[in-house]
C-alpha cells in the first residue's frame, strides 16, 4: 500500500457502513497522509446493507473528520455507495437521494493533481557525468553531460539578452565596438552592446538619448549575449530569493566595469520578470600568466 501511495495524488478510504472507522481505517490515512497525499476521499460503502441511512453516514462522518483533524489532514471528502448496486458510482442510483454531492467518478475526473495546483522548484538529480574525452574533436575533448532525471518542476529558461537599468562604473566610456564578458554564477559568455535606450538626466530625471556613457552615467542598455544563460535565478530574485550574481567585464583583459546594483529583465520571454542583480567585481585568472598559475595550481610556491 505505501509503495503505490508514495506516487499517487488522491487516496480512496474504504470503510463498511456496517462496521464504521476501524484501526484499519486510521491506519491507511495515516499513511496516505504520511507519503503527502494530498487529496482523501472516504468512500462509505454498503449503505444497502444499512437501509441507506442517512444517520449511519452522518455518524461514521464525523468519527473520521474527528480523526483527522488530530491528524492535521485538510482536504476531505466523503461520500456514500453502494458498490453491489451500483450507486454513487458512475450515476447516481435511486437510493441515495438525500446525498447532495458528486458521485465517485465525477470527484475522480474533477479533482486536481497535487503537481498541477503549484508551481514546483527544479530538482534533476544528476546520476552519470558523461565526458567523451575525444581529442580529435574540439567540441568534444573537454565536454562534461550531465545525465538524470526531472523529478519535479521545469527545465530553467535561458536568456540570450538581457536589458538592465544600470550606472556605468569605469573610466572607459561604454564602447559598442568592443567585446565584454559577462559572467552569470560560473558561466562566462561573451557580450555586445545591442543598444543604448537611454541615459537619465540626474538633475530632472528626464531620459535622454545617447550614443556613448561616460562614468556614472545611469542608462539603460541592452547586451546581446554570444551563450544563453539560466534565467531561473531572475525568477527566484522576484520571489526575494538569494542574489543572481551577475558581473560584466573586458573581454580579454579580465577588467571589471560593474560593481552596482541594477535592475534587469530577461527580455527573450513572454513576460520579462523585473528583478534585482548585483553586479559583483571578480579576479580574473586570465592574465598574466603567474597569476593564472596561482590560482589554478594550490601546490605552486608562494612568491617571495
Amino acid at each position: 500500500m505505501v509503495t503505490a501511495a508514495s506516487t499517487a495524488d488522491l487516496a480512496i478510504i474504504l470503510i463498511d457502513a456496517r462496521k464504521g472507522v476501524l484501526t484499519q481505517t486510521r491506519r491507511h490515512s495515516y499513511l496516505a497522509h504520511l507519503v503527502g497525499i494530498g487529496h482523501i476521499v472516504v468512500a462509505v460503502n454498503k449503505m444497502d446493507l444499512v437501509d441507506y441511512a442517512p444517520e449511519t453516514f452522518a455518524r461514521i462522518k464525523a468519527d473520521y473528520l474527528a480523526f483527522a483533524a488530530g491528524l492535521g489532514i485538510a482536504d476531505v471528502r466523503f461520500i456514500p455507495l453502494s458498490a453491489l448496486n451500483g450507486d454513487m458510482i458512475v450515476d447516481r442510483g435511486e437510493h441515495l437521494d438525500w446525498y447532495e454531492g458528486p458521485t465517485l467518478f465525477e470527484i475522480l475526473e474533477t479533482v486536481p493533481a497535487i503537481h498541477s495546483e503549484h508551481a514546483e522548484k527544479f530538482r534533476f538529480p544528476v546520476q552519470y557525468v558523461c565526458r567523451p574525452q575525444d581529442s580529435a574533436n574540439p567540441e568534444l575533448h573537454d565536454y562534461r553531460g550531465f545525465m538524470g532525471r526531472v523529478e519535479s518542476g521545469e527545465l530553467p529558461k535561458v536568456a540570450k539578452q538581457i536589458d538592465a537599468m544600470l550606472c556605468w562604473r569605469s573610466e572607459s566610456p561604454l564602447d559598442p565596438r568592443r567585446k565584454y564578458l559577462l559572467r552569470h554564477t560560473t558561466r562566462d559568455s561573451k557580450a555586445m552592446l545591442a543598444g543604448i535606450a537611454f541615459r537619465v538626466d540626474i538633475n530632472t530625471l528626464e531620459q535622454q538619448s545617447a550614443e556613448k556613457l561616460v562614468m556614472n552615467d545611469i542608462t539603460r542598455v541592452s547586451f546581446k549575449l554570444a551563450q544563453p544563460i539560466l534565467d531561473q535565478d531572475l525568477d527566484r530574485i522576484a520571489d526575494g530569493g538569494t542574489a543572481f550574481r551577475l558581473v560584466i567585464g573586458e573581454y580579454g583583459s579580465g577588467k571589471t566595469f560593474f560593481r552596482n546594483l541594477v535592475r534587469g529583465e530577461a527580455m527573450n520571454r513572454l513576460e520579462a520578470t523585473s528583478v534585482l542583480l548585483i553586479f559583483m567585481a571578480f579576479i580574473s585568472c586570465r592574465s598574466p600568466a603567474p597569476a593564472r598559475r596561482r590560482c589554478h595550481d594550490s601546490k605552486a610556491k608562494p612568491t617571495p
